[in-house]
Parts: C-alpha cells; sequence; structure tokens
C-alpha cells in the first residue's frame, strides 16, 4: 500500500500510524521493537515511509505514568529519520477514583509529563487530540467505568469549558 501511495502521488508524507507504544511495559516494549524492525525493513527494500503516527491512547493509573522507554524509542525514530505524530491524544480515567477534582489533576498529569516527553524530542512535529471535549469521548461507549460515572479523558468539559488537561497541554507546548 504504501508503494501505491507513493506512486499515486509522490509528494505525499507517508505515514504508519499505530498504537500501544507510549506505556512502559514489556508488551509496548515488544511492539516498539517490532516498528523499529519494520521500519529498517521497509528502507532496505527502497519503500518510502516518512512519519509514525502513535496514536497515543493514554490510561492514567494511581501511581501516575513514567515513559522512560519512550524517550529511547523516540530516538532511534530519529535515527531512522522519522517525524512523528501524535495522533488520537486522550487520556482514560477508568483506574482513578470517582472525586472529580482528584481525577481532573491525575489527567492533567498525565498530559502534562506525557507531552514534555513527547516535545523534547524534534522529530515530534504534531499534536491532535481524539476530540475535544468529554461530551463526545469514545470511551464512554467502548470502554465505560465500572462505577457508571462518565469519564473525562479530554481537554474539555462537555460545556466546553477548559479543564485542567488544557491547562497542562498549553504549558507542555509552550516550555522552553
Amino acid at each position: 500500500m504504501l508503494v501505491a501511495a507513493a506512486e499515486s502521488d509522490p509528494a505525499a508524507l507517508l505515514t504508519y500510524n499505530d498504537y500501544g507504544f507510549e506505556h512502559d511495559g514489556p508488551d509496548q516494549d515488544r511492539k516498539r521493537d517490532a516498528v523499529l524492525v519494520l521500519r529498517r525493513r521497509l528502507r532496505a527494500r527502497n519503500v518510502r515511509i516518512h512519519a509514525l503516527g502513535i496514536q497515543s491512547h493514554l490510561t492514567a493509573r494511581p501511581g501516575g505514568l513514567h515513559f522512560k522507554e519512550l524517550n529511547k524509542f523516540f530516538k532511534e525514530l530519529k535515527k531512522l529519520n522519522l517525524q512523528v505524530f501524535i495522533t488520537e491524544l486522550d487520556v482514560d480515567d477508568r483506574e482513578l477514583s470517582s472525586r472529580h477534582r482528584q481525577t481532573r489533576q491525575a489527567v492533567a498529569a498525565v498530559y502534562r509529563e506525557y507531552l514534555e516527553t513527547v516535545l523534547h524530542h524534534s522529530a515530534a512535529k504534531a499534536i491532535l487530540t481524539w476530540d475535544l471535549s468529554d461530551r463526545d469521548t469514545w470511551l464512554n461507549t467502548f470502554h465505560p467505568r465500572r462505577d457508571g460515572l462518565p469519564k473525562r479523558p479530554l481537554p474539555f468539559e462537555a460545556s466546553l469549558q477548559a479543564k485542567p488537561a488544557f491547562s497542562a497541554m498549553c504549558e507542555a507546548i509552550t516550555a522552553p
């Protein structure tokens, strides 16, 4: 498919988009390694690919998240001359308490730490959230909370009022 896309539009920015790279853990390590192997094999066959899209469906956890292995992955992507687009970014709060204020702060902390990690690398070129407000999140339909409360994974409330997640994103983006 990449070859056909390149032939039909030689100026196209060819992007492989996938999920499951973000969190630290053995499954994610294997997936990151597999993507690097795939990229190297495509390069050896002269198949063009310019970018990797990382869907970034994150899950907030009570102890917080760390993205140490993601840093290493970004360094390898740079060596392979790949741009990175963060696509579908949201932060699932299913593992957090139902306390509204604490949940909002924990979700904001994940946005901040993730974006600070990602934006530290020059390969990162774009950030897209998977919708704008909690009103329309796909997570309430496909992965509802066990306590029946609505999820709050996005930067804006259903009323489009900015949440701490929005402020955290702005701070991470504008940090020196």
